[in-house]
């Protein structure tokens, strides 16, 4: 069989969306406790109880202040002073959950998030019964982070957003947003293990809240979005991994929920391909081709596929139902000509 190569490869890529986040709680005072997720009838130790000193009064003040302010240059200077004054509170109080509970809310207004996520958790430590006043306002520093990783993200920056959103997540687990974001960022920075952990958290989430999610109109189609989003870019990041039996085990379960699914279809043949399952891979290619509402992509895809196990005819096909498509699609005429003197 004659060598080939040097096909132009169509795909679809991953992208994930920039919406802002809001909180669930639609604007309440985030001090009045929410249901929280996994403590419900224990019992909470006390731990060390919280108290009032001159720097607590203070930075409670300045904080007040800082909500009040109108100008953002205003709120920066205030939650700096609120700053210094917990961070004289830890030095002198060491063992005083107040002071790293308003430390936690202090730098979430000066936009230190990571920091703010130790003294959340530092302060729950410290006095257990916490957790019953710091879920709303974690929840709330988890909309803010959210909400700002997203300027970096729109400016390209991965990096930055990544950090922003991984801070976002240590400050608040029990929303899935900021793992879908940071799993697909992940996958586009090529860390394909942290991406597989940051979806199948997502999956998890998304798992628990299903059925109240469904039986909502109002959050059915968001959720079921957010779903397929998660469940594609884990099976993307098992391939990016090159673990193909778990992504064509989750591809297979998919496609049994999606059966005219074009796009599965053409994913699960490309991971059996990498698992040299080559007569599976030629009976969903007879099924894809068979449809008679394919894209130009799905052509293209499918093209690809087929060249690479060696069906050159079926290739030039299918690259040539692209190409009539679109007879603009350069890539898909390069790649029938590559597929026929190649």
């Amino acid at each position: 069989m004659k060598a080939r190569h040097g096909l132009v490869i169509a795909t679809a890529v991953l992208l994930s969306g920039s919406g802002c986040a809001a909180g669930g709680g639609g604007g309440a005072d985030p001090a009045a406790a929410p249901s929280i997720p996994g403590i419900q009838g224990e019992t909470l130790a006390e731990g060390i109880r919280p108290r009032d000193n001159s720097f607590t009064r203070s930075a409670e003040n300045l904080l007040n202040q800082a909500q009040e302010a109108e100008t953002d240059a205003e709120k920066a200077d205030l939650y700096a002073q609120a700053l210094s004054a917990v961070n004289e509170c830890k030095a002198t109080d060491v063992d005083n959950p107040r002071c790293f509970f308003l430390s936690a809310r202090a730098n979430v207004g000066a936009k230190n998030y990571t920091a703010a996520a130790a003294d959340f958790d530092k302060a729950e430590e410290l006095h257990p019964r916490y957790i019953l006043e710091t879920e709303g306002w974690r929840e709330r520093a988890w909309v803010d982070a959210y909400n700002d990783a997203i300027v970096p993200l729109n400016a390209g920056d991965l990096e930055g957003a990544l950090r922003i959103f991984e801070a976002a997540n240590a400050i608040y687990s029990a929303r899935y947003e900021a793992l879908l974001q940071t799993g697909s960022l992940y996958s586009r920075l090529g860390r394909s293990a942290d991406a597989i952990g940051a979806y199948q958290g997502a999956i998890g989430h998304l798992e628990e809240t299903r059925a109240v999610a469904l039986a909502d109109t109002a959050q059915a189609d968001l959720w079921q979005e957010h779903w397929g989003f998660a469940r594609n870019g884990l099976a993307q990041a098992y391939q990016l991994s090159e673990n193909y039996q778990a992504a064509s085990d989750l591809l297979a379960e998919m496609l049994a929920e999606e059966p005219d699914n074009a796009s599965l279809i053409g994913s699960l043949a490309s991971v059996l391909t990498e698992l040299e399952m080559t007569d599976s891979v030629n009976a969903l290619y007879d099924n894809l081709l068979n449809r008679p509402d394919l894209s130009e992509l799905d052509f293209a895809n499918a093209g690809v596929g087929l060249y690479r196990i060696g069906e050159y005819d079926r290739a030039a096909q299918a690259f040539r139902s692209a190409a009539d498509m679109n007879p603009f699609n350069r890539d898909a005429r390069l790649n029938l000509t590559q597929t026929y003197f190649g």
